[in-house]
């Protein structure tokens, strides 16, 4: 895991707690000392019990399923578990172990990700100007390239004025019913 990856959980974290805590709060991940309690382990809902005068686990809870609403965890976590007294157990996704998995961050907050640009990436972002930002910050495209939706004109029209081109079109299509995601995203061929 890179440190980038680490300090974007942390700050999902932080998002997850904004709300909850009356202050700041130290965020701490650690590697549990069992494989199945997943990658990483977060005891602020530990630290937090005395303060809020609330059960260190009703805590945990609440911070999962803040951090399992925000669309931007699904990139780095492919699980958000609580346990025991209070313990927030993550396991990371395929991508987030390889370091395939990149995030953008404006103003303190993560707004986009990327699992890899490629066919079988996906990215998702608040605006094109964050998916602008994890393309820009690319460091190679793998195979031939990503599918960019022609229906998103602003970010193909930017990706050409970029020096990215056109080498296939596509048609890409979904089995049963399709909702478009809303914000700005680049598809997979594989979700």
């Amino acid at each position: 895991m890179l440190n980038e990856q680490r300090q974007a959980i942390v700050d999902l974290l932080g998002q997850a707690l904004s709300g909850l805590s009356a202050g700041p709060v130290a965020i701490e991940l650690q590697r549990p000392k069992l494989a199945e309690h997943g990658d990483l382990s977060c005891t602020v809902a530990l630290a937090l019990a005395k303060t809020l005068g609330r059960p260190a686990r009703q805590i945990a809870d609440d911070i999962a399923a803040r951090l399992r609403a925000l669309p931007q965890a699904t990139a780095l976590l492919s699980a958000i578990d609580v346990a025991g007294p209070g313990f927030i157990n993550l396991k990371l996704t395929d991508a987030a172990k390889q370091g395939a998995a990149f995030v953008v961050e404006r103003e303190g907050r993560i707004t986009g990700y990327t699992t890899g640009l490629n066919y079988f990436g996906h990215s998702v972002a608040e605006s094109n100007r964050d998916l602008q930002a994890l393309i820009g910050a690319a460091e190679n495209l793998v195979g031939p390239g990503f599918l960019v939706p022609t229906r998103n004109a602003t970010l193909f029209r930017w990706c050409l004025e970029h020096g990215l081109r056109v080498v296939q079109p596509n048609t890409l299509m979904s089995i049963g019913l399709y909702n478009e995601p809303s914000g700005a995203w680049i598809p997979s061929i594989l979700y």
